[in-house]
């Protein structure tokens, strides 16, 4: 299968010297071939070259993109963490609660904003996603890209968010030239993505949570804010949190290095299927668990304190994935 160069130059600094990171096979997630990660010798920006080119690299997500996988219970329940880390630091800056989420998937934080009041609008380019957050959830979706969303609709937002998603798109400048335009002058853009600066980047390498097959690009804070910077925007805070279970990651190193860690990973799968088909059994409608996450938001929310959203910008390391929130200074 052909794949497609990447970086070349450098969409950061220029630079066309780069090394090999990694190279790895992913079996399970059906990616042809194997996959390579290089690092930019000029700014350190991880970038997997060669890729899949767009179409193949599309198909994966409805076949065999985890995130769609996971059950309502555990994506309802995951929105609460997302409300604090995305929207409280600057929900008091906002002239509004209307909002545009690039890649809102199958639509569960959109339905708890939208309960709470909001105004929603979310793009995804998921078919089987987007069906079921129209379908099931009663949201309005477009499916594509933000490229192809803009072409027909001239909206603009005072905030608009992209969690786990500039990893994944081809061109980042591009994409955030083109979000930009969906901004309302001093509205808000929130990227939440891998954090590249992670120190815990050097001793995993292949096994950081960060790196997968589906992510063209792993950026650091400093990366990030460059390329806000030269579409419009003023980089007011970045968050970094959050890591996986380090005994897990000691075991995972080690199935790794001893060449058994595809065959751990499916005889897991296979042992845990019954728990999987009991909680699907077991499972609650939507509304449940959209208010179940609304009840825990609106419990805490007047309690919690705003973490400073003024703070200049900062290299955070030592957490896996950060938020950047940008304000948007320069009208397009």
């Amino acid at each position: 299968m052909e794949k497609v160069r990447v970086n070349s130059p450098c969409i950061i600094c220029g630079s066309m010297e780069s090394q090999l990171y990694f190279e790895k096979a992913y079996p399970g997630f059906h990616y042809p071939g194997t996959f390579s990660m290089r690092r930019c010798l000029g700014c350190g920006l991880f970038y997997n070259s060669p890729r899949l080119n767009d179409d193949e690299l599309r198909k994966l997500y409805d076949i065999n993109y985890y995130i769609f996988r996971r059950s309502d219970r555990v994506c309802f329940e995951r929105t609460v963490a997302m409300y604090y880390n995305a929207i409280l630091p600057i929900k008091h800056k906002l002239t509004c609660a209307k909002i545009l989420e690039i890649g809102c998937a199958r639509g569960h934080f959109l339905a708890v904003l939208a309960y709470l009041g909001w105004n929603v609008q979310g793009i995804e380019i998921s078919e089987q996603a987007a069906k079921y957050a129209k379908n099931t959830l009663d949201l309005n979706v477009f499916v594509g890209t933000i490229e192809e969303f803009t072409a027909t609709d001239k909206a603009t937002f005072p905030l608009v968010m992209a969690l786990d998603v500039l990893e994944h798109v081809s061109n980042p400048a591009e994409f955030l030239a083109t979000a930009a335009k969906t901004v309302d002058k001093d509205g808000y853009l929130i990227i939440g993505t891998p954090n590249g600066a992670d120190s815990g980047i050097s001793e995993d390498r292949s096994e950081w949570p960060g790196f997968n097959p589906f992510h063209v690009f792993v950026f650091s804070p400093e990366h990030i804010i460059k390329l806000l910077e030269k579409n419009g925007f003023s980089v007011e805070q970045v968050i970094t949190w959050g890591d996986i279970n380090r005994r897990r990651k000691r075991v995972r190193k080690l199935l790794y290095k001893v060449g058994v860690l595809n065959l751990a990973s499916r005889v897991y799968k296979t042992l845990t299927l019954p728990c999987r088909i009991w909680e699907n059994v077991l499972s609650k409608p939507p509304q449940y668990y959209i208010s179940s996450a609304v009840e825990k938001i609106r419990r805490n929310d007047g309690d919690i304190v705003s973490r400073g959203a003024a703070e200049p910008p900062r290299r955070l390391k030592g957490q896996s994935n950060m938020v950047v929130f940008a304000r948007k200074t320069t009208p397009q």
